[in-house]
């Protein structure tokens, strides 16, 4: 789980921008990539270089970000599995309980 966004060179901050303009255009996604609700370090997917490319997108909008990204307190990471609950970030198994506290509108 991330507690900070990546910070990026002034360069890399006008690709970077250039690029999220693009994915938020096409996504419908809020055009500022550090708008609260998102709980996601886009810099930090967009400094791996495994992002998808404005025409990838434009093919396959419903693209998902890697989920190591993810902001604490984000929606979805925790989700329900076989074996309990899957932090999302990590890839492990974590005890059921959590989805409630995480996710209290669902039933579990």
């Amino acid at each position: 789980m991330r507690n900070e966004k990546t910070k990026l060179s002034d360069a890399q901050e006008q690709e970077f921008r250039a690029w999220y303009n693009g994915y938020a255009t096409i996504t419908g996604m809020n055009p500022n990539p550090d708008a609260p609700q998102h709980y996601y370090d886009y810099r930090g997917w967009w400094k791996t270089g495994d992002i998808p490319s404005i025409e990838e997108l434009m093919r396959n909008p419903d693209v998902h970000g890697d989920s190591r990204f993810k902001m604490p307190g984000h929606p979805r990471q925790f989700v329900q599995s076989v074996l309990g609950a899957l932090d999302t970030t990590t890839g492990k198994i974590v005890d059921k309980s959590v989805l409630k506290k995480f996710a209290p509108q669902e039933e579990f």
